[in-house]
């Protein structure tokens, strides 16, 4: 069944968790976080926090299913 693009992406903000910046620069002043801008290149470029990893949202899952080290050892 289709689905409006609005319906979509309330759906999707139901099972994801957003960060203010003040929590994410908390967060990185403990050694271990690894934080990834899933923006474009170009607006991670525009501006970004340091030690952050640019992986785009389309390429994501591909990413990380491919690079051992961005995968979780249980």
């Amino acid at each position: 069944m289709f689905k409006p693009a609005h319906e979509l992406v309330q759906a999707a903000k139901q099972s994801v968790r957003e960060f203010s910046p003040a929590e994410i620069r908390q967060r990185l002043a403990n050694p271990g976080p690894l934080l990834i801008d899933v923006r474009e290149p170009e607006e991670f470029q525009a501006g970004f926090i340091a030690g952050a990893l640019n992986i785009p949202r389309g390429m994501l899952e591909f990413k990380i299913s491919n690079d051992p080290s961005l995968q979780e050892v249980a």
